[in-house]
């Protein structure tokens, strides 16, 4: 049996008992990127780590290595000599031995003590393959563009005026620009953000931007989640959403949480908010964030596919507004590690299999009674799992929804291929400063909502 990493640490951790705790926590992480369960950003957000900033170092160096990794993992053969080594802990602790600053590697665990009696081996593999890849390998860090840094006020808890006092009183300086001169200069003082700067964001006034070298992860805001690192991306579903104080609001595939505390705030703490996902230990981790960020009053978190729940039974029927953000193939994350080598066939298939899915999730939204507003969202720059799934749920509506033009002061729109494109938006580094991420909101005709209300009528009278 190999190196699973499951939720009961007595089965998973079998005969690893004194393997670090960080390298177990950054494996369980590297597991479910793998996995396309969220993104690096916001699991390093929600884990439950002393030595966060460490965590993130290991993590962050795993994506930008991850092909050299591979490539001496298979040179080695370390797998292969050592049958049931879990490959995502073998990443891990090849990072940490050929490229982590101290690089070696404490003995005494097995799986470690495998890879020490293998380093010859290792290192032999490292200079073959860097010697092959030459100068290609080489990542031209001038070339990429790199977001900066968002932050979320958590307004359920705090306000940015106490937040940004506090940032002030820790030696940050807040930095100025001038809203009305527009998108471009706002990007500009952004990419000139030293690491103990911040800003306003343009759009949000409870959003803050620093530097991507800012040291946040310590802070006492970052630990009392009066601050939420969250990539203003993923914000600007709920926003789009805009759920209304006191309405009830579903959260389809919540886990890990970021989007449904920010849909408490922007309801004001009020209503009712319905979270779920179909993953068991990723719901104790949703649960987990609701209650610190102070929504656990107005937030019924609970295990479930969202396609297995009825629209006509109580209390989902009264859901107003629903969010949709599924599993998707995350090719619009920059921090996400780049998918194992595969036969385009085989990625092709994982795709096609992602979008029924999407679709199903999508579609099954449209069907409760109430629901007026839906909010389709991705991390993915395929067409595939964005517009092509936006068309389906369309037609299947047959009239009923039809889209709005969301973020209108966002420039970048859906693929004009589409006649529906210019209703979407697509974010992504280059164009918005952000993650790569596409939205779509879909709004029931007026008509369709007389009807329903009249159908009630009919049925409490008959009743």
């Amino acid at each position: 049996m190999g190196d699973n990493i499951s939720s009961t640490p007595q089965r998973t951790w079998k005969g690893l008992v004194k393997l670090p705790r960080l390298y177990k926590v950054a494996t369980g992480i590297l597991t479910s990127l793998s996995e396309q369960k969220g993104s690096l950003y916001n699991h390093l957000s929600a884990a439950k780590h002393r030595r966060t900033e460490c965590l993130a170092a290991i993590l962050t160096g795993i994506v930008r290595q991850r092909s050299t990794l591979e490539a001496v993992l298979k040179e080695s053969r370390l797998l292969e000599v050592n049958p049931g080594f879990n490959h995502e802990l073998a990443l891990v602790l090849l990072y940490e031995l050929l490229f982590s600053n101290k690089k070696t590697l404490p003995a005494g665990n097995s799986r470690i003590n495998q890879v020490l009696a293998s380093r010859e081996a290792i290192e032999k593999a490292l200079r073959k393959v860097e010697k092959a890849q030459g100068k290609e390998a080489a990542v031209d860090e001038q070339a990429v563009v790199h977001p900066p840094r968002y932050a979320r006020v958590n307004t359920v808890l705090t306000n940015t005026k106490d937040v940004i006092e506090h940032l002030e009183s820790l030696g940050f300086h807040r930095k100025s620009y001038k809203k009305s001169r527009g998108f471009q200069e706002f990007v500009e003082r952004v990419a000139c953000l030293e690491p103990h700067e911040f800003m306003k964001d343009l759009h949000r006034k409870d959003w803050l931007v620093f530097s991507k070298d800012a040291k946040l992860s310590h802070s006492q805001l970052v630990a009392d989640l009066h601050l939420l690192l969250q990539d203003k991306a993923s914000g600007m579903a709920v926003v789009a959403l805009a759920p209304t104080p006191g309405s009830v609001v579903i959260d389809a595939c919540a886990a890990p949480g970021m989007k449904t505390t920010y849909i408490a705030a922007l309801m004001e703490n009020t209503g009712k908010i319905l979270a779920m996902d179909h993953d068991q230990e990723r719901t104790l981790s949703l649960r987990d964030l609701v209650q610190r960020a102070g929504v656990s009053g107005i937030c019924k978190v609970r295990t479930a596919d969202f396609l297995t729940v009825d629209p006509e039974q109580s209390p989902y029927c009264d859901a107003e507004f629903i969010l949709v953000d599924p599993s998707c193939t995350g090719s619009g994350m920059t921090n996400r590690l780049e998918p194992n080598p595969r036969d385009a066939a085989q990625n092709l298939d994982r795709l096609r299999k992602l979008r029924a899915i999407q679709a199903m999730l999508l579609k099954h939204a449209t069907k409760f009674p109430k629901v007026r507003r839906i909010a389709y969202s991705t991390c993915s720059v395929h067409a595939e799992e964005n517009e092509e799934v936006v068309g389906e749920a369309l037609r299947f509506t047959r009239g009923r929804f039809q889209l709005e033009k969301v973020l209108p002061e966002f420039e970048n729109r859906g693929l004009d291929r589409y006649e529906f494109g210019e209703c979407c938006v697509r974010m992504s580094p280059e164009t918005t400063f952000t993650r790569g991420f596409f939205l779509a909101v879909f709004v029931r005709v007026q008509e369709e909502v007389e009807e329903a209300g009249r159908k009630r009528t009919r049925k409490r009278r008959a009743d």
